[in-house]
Order: structure tokens, then sequence, then C-alpha cells
């Protein structure tokens, strides 16, 4: 039986730590709002448009 303070490298499911969460979290937000702000663009829109009216 393990002890029961094993560390949490010695856990396979252990949680992030706060640090590596916190940068996930900025990073897929500024992800996100990257996406955002190409599709605030027209000419953008229009050519995504284009190029999946061309797929038929």
């Amino acid at each position: 039986m393990p002890p029961p303070h094993s560390s949490p490298a010695a856990r396979p499911n252990a949680p992030l730590r706060p640090l590596w969460r916190w940068l996930a979290w900025i990073g897929a937000t500024g992800l996100m709002g990257l996406a955002f702000t190409l599709y605030t663009h027209p000419a953008f829109m229009v050519d995504m448009a284009d190029r999946l009216w061309a797929c038929f």
C-alpha cells in the first residue's frame, strides 16, 4: 500500500500546477481573441466564404 503522503509526480492523475493552468487559460483566451479579430475584418470573411464555396 502506498504511503498516504506520496508526491504529486507519483500520481498519474495529479492536477496541473497552478502556473501551468493559468498559462493555458491565457493562451486559450489569446487564441480566441485572435480568431475574433480575424472575423471582424470583412475582407477575411469574404475570402473564407470564397474558399468554402470553391470546395463545392
